[in-house]
């Protein structure tokens, strides 16, 4: 990994074809997943997180918003990257960005040989909820709880954080 390594919002639309090409190829032409199934009408109103290492794309995920929580989906990292903590530091990214929107807790879905390995990372199964399966792959549930950082966004926040692009609110004079 060079020092060129970057996790960031997907701000353009070339960032999210190359974020769609990184899923084409996994879920798609690897693993199989149907292309209507895998590139839905929730890509429309997610999140799209895009890493790149010296401008290279090397993995992807998308963020969906429910009430109280959000759901880590679509995470994908290329094979030369995946022994490289990039899943840790994508939801890392993920965790400041949300926190300012509120956010202190994410949902996903891990194959159960990867429920150990998120366990070591402060995650955990969901109680009562079963495992369910998805193109034939079973998926375990998996919550993880970040703390609330107490500096979020707030209807009465300055119109200035509103009008900055998302994630940066910070550099808009907050």
């Amino acid at each position: 990994m060079s020092e060129k390594f970057e996790v960031d919002i997907v701000r353009n639309l070339k960032d999210l074809l190359q974020a769609f090409d990184l899923r084409r190829e996994e879920f798609v032409k690897k693993q199989k997943v149907p292309e209507h199934l895998e590139f839905d009408g929730n890509d429309f109103s997610s999140t799209q997180i895009l890493a790149k290492d010296n401008g290279k794309p090397i993995a992807t995920m998308r963020i969906r918003y429910f009430h109280d929580f959000v759901k880590f989906e679509r995470l994908c990292v290329i094979p030369e990257y995946r022994k490289k903590n990039i899943p840790e530091k994508i939801m890392d990214f993920c965790a400041q960005v949300l926190k300012e929107k509120g956010f202190d807790k994410a949902l996903f879905f891990c194959r159960p040989e990867l429920v150990k390995y998120w366990k070591s990372h402060g995650c955990i199964p969901v109680q009562g909820m079963p495992d369910t399966e998805a193109e034939g792959m079973k998926l375990c549930p998996m919550s993880w709880n970040f703390s609330q950082k107490g500096d979020f966004l707030e209807i009465k926040t300055p119109a200035s954080f509103f009008l900055a692009d998302e994630g940066k609110w910070k550099q808009s004079g907050r």
